[in-house]
């Protein structure tokens, strides 16, 4: 009886292992059309949560998939320079929204438009990522 429990449970995990796994193969080949993919399209799509789709992305993201989500573009393959961005070290991270409040007062008249490229450099960051920096930011 326990065998027959284990081995059924093996059957259904696989069979979700593998329903996971194309899912995350269709993610990727949809990101090669022009269409805009958003998490609630992608969620309707595979008839799965918006949640699960965050999972999946952050999965391909920690698989060293070049896929972000940002407002603007939704659901995407990154070119060479957005994942340059993700390369930033802690430190740097911090060094730039340190220079961002130093650009605020001491020269108020760039401030918009660094503010600006700092939130496209968050944006085109892994999730994963700008949940660190979140944290950073806040300490």
């Amino acid at each position: 009886m326990t065998t027959d429990l284990v081995a059924s449970t093996y059957l259904v995990l696989k069979e979700k292992d593998q329903k996971k796994l194309e899912r995350l193969i269709a993610i990727i080949d949809r990101c090669h059309t022009p269409k805009k993919l958003t998490p609630t399209f992608l969620a309707e799509a595979f008839n799965v949560s918006k949640r699960t789709i965050y999972r999946d992305i952050n999965t391909l993201q920690k698989a060293n998939i070049p896929i972000l989500i940002n407002k603007e573009q939704g659901v995407y393959l990154a070119n060479s320079l957005d994942v340059f961005v993700s390369d930033l070290s802690e430190e740097e991270i911090r060094a730039l929204y340190i220079s961002k409040l130093h650009i605020k007062c001491h020269s108020p008249e760039y401030y918009q438009d660094f503010d600006n490229a700092v939130k496209k450099l968050f944006e085109n960051l892994p999730l994963s990522i700008q949940t660190s920096i979140r944290d950073i930011v806040h300490r």
